[in-house]
Order: structure tokens, then C-alpha cells, then sequence
């Protein structure tokens, strides 16, 4: 997965994101590493709360960037307190 592709996966989840509490952002482990790192931030009475995901490159590609962002948001207002995007 290149750059390009995060960039869009990123994209697509600060669009589902907009009217939500956390912040959403996606990005390789390491160059050599084949899984994504999903991660989602909110505050809440001045505590940071974090949910993450990984996902590997090939289910990313089998389910599809969209499939694959809108099943980590889902999971994350779930797991997540109500809060903010800042603190």
C-alpha cells in the first residue's frame, strides 16, 4: 500500500468522522511491516482516550479501504467515551 492509498484511506475516515468526537488517522507500522495501524483520539474531562485496530495490507485490500474504514469507525464509537477531538 503506497502513499497514496493512506493518504485516501485517511481521507475517507476524516470524512466519516466529521460529525463524530475522535479523530481517525491510518498509517503503516514500518516499511517492512504488511498491517495498518487504525487509531481514533477523543478527550474527555481532560484525559486523552485512544481506541486502535490493525488491520494487514491483503484484508484492507479484500474487504475494500471503505469497507475496512467504516468497520474501524463503527468499532470505535463503540469502545470510545463521548468526548472532543481536542483537549
Amino acid at each position: 500500500m503506497d502513499k497514496v492509498d493512506l493518504d485516501d484511506l485517511n481521507r475517507r475516515l476524516a470524512f466519516l468522522c466529521t460529525r463524530l468526537w475522535f479523530t481517525p488517522t491510518v498509517r503503516r507500522i514500518s516499511p517492512n511491516d504488511p498491517r495498518l495501524l487504525f487509531q481514533a483520539v477523543t478527550w474527555r474531562d481532560g484525559k486523552r482516550f485512544e481506541h486502535t485496530a490493525l488491520f494487514s495490507i491483503s484484508e484492507v485490500a479484500r474487504l475494500g479501504p471503505v469497507a475496512a474504514a467504516n468497520a474501524f469507525v463503527e468499532n470505535a464509537r463503540a469502545a470510545l467515551p463521548r468526548g472532543s477531538v481536542q483537549p
